[in-house]
């Protein structure tokens, strides 16, 4: 949806398109806005650390196994 508001802002700064019959707002403040938008919303969504890859290669869904400890009988 930023990426599709930004060439529709620009166009509307451009041409001073009006909003209802009354001038729009600012539309040049607008432009660097969503440009900061845009990055913040890549910035969150962006993967946390390394990937992990199974051995076929492929990214395992749902939450990483639990590996059992060699010593799992609890004696030292």
């Amino acid at each position: 949806m930023f990426v599709v508001l930004v060439p529709a802002n620009v166009y509307a700064a451009i041409e001073g398109v009006p909003l209802n019959g009354d001038p729009a707002t600012p539309l040049w403040l607008r432009i660097p806005e969503q440009i900061v938008y845009i990055t913040i919303a890549l910035w969150a969504t962006r993967p946390v650390g390394p990937p992990r890859i199974t051995a076929r290669g492929r990214r395992p869904c749902g939450p990483p196994k639990r590996v059992a400890s060699e010593n799992a009988s609890g004696t030292p």
